[in-house]
């Protein structure tokens, strides 16, 4: 019986420190020059393949890291390689002229490197998800696709995106995200853009890893990846 109950207590604990991992060291994965990104490999990495890239834009209150954490485990799920670069916020807005010359440079480094798909995804959380639909709005060729998550603004569109993969997320006890969310999808539409619109149950603007699950097939669909 005594060791019945110890048993039981090791796994109690053990269950435990299960639900408190905190995942990945994303310190190990950091690059500081010239600035500061992280950049993961699956699991499941070949450099004979050419991968899909997955740039994730944390939100104005958030660095990389913050991203890092978010899109990791599903970069092992799913298989793709994982770029966070930490941008500058002034006034909660990631500020774009820069923002954009860090990005161009770690891409620039990365592709020189490494096999990728010729095009990228890129997905963004609140301020980060309108930098992410305005910075594919300005490159729309170089995009496989893009998803804004919990975004109470956006940018506009023009006819050069007609081809561009665009997917919107917001939790439906959000409801200025989803009044934005709706606006947006009716101008898009007009214009005959390629739009889709998620508004998740019960959620609010800290969206739920079903979010970022749905983003992650979403850019393997777009990227044709999976059917």
């Amino acid at each position: 019986m005594q060791k019945m109950k110890l048993l039981l207590i090791l796994m109690v604990l053990s269950a435990l420190g299960a639900g408190c991992s905190s995942g990945l060291d994303a310190s190990a994965y950091r690059s500081q020059e010239p600035f500061e990104y992280y950049v993961y490999f699956p699991v499941d990495y070949k450099p004979d393949v050419n991968w899909l890239l997955f740039i994730g834009v944390h939100g104005e209150d958030e660095t990389g890291e913050d991203c890092f954490q978010r899109w990791q485990p599903l970069a092992d799920d799913y298989s793709f390689v994982l770029l966070c670069p930490t941008l500058e916020v002034a006034n909660g807005q990631l500020v774009y002229g820069d923002s954009e010359q860090r990005i161009a440079a770690v891409l620039r480094n990365l592709y020189s490197s490494y096999p990728f798909q010729q095009q990228f995804f890129i997905a963004g959380l609140s301020a980060g998800g309108e930098f992410a639909l305005q910075y594919a709005f300005r490159y729309p060729s170089a995009m496989s696709g893009v998803a804004a998550l919990s975004a109470e603004q956006y940018p506009s569109a023009a006819a050069s995106v007609s081809e561009l993969p665009i997917l919107i997320l917001v939790g439906q006890q959000d409801q200025p995200a989803v009044d934005g969310a709706q606006l947006f999808e009716e101008s898009l539409q007009r214009q005959n853009l390629p739009v889709r619109v998620i508004i998740l149950d019960g959620e609010d603007e800290e969206l739920s890893s079903d979010a970022s699950r749905l983003t992650v097939e979403f850019a393997l669909q777009a990227s044709r990846i999976i059917p």
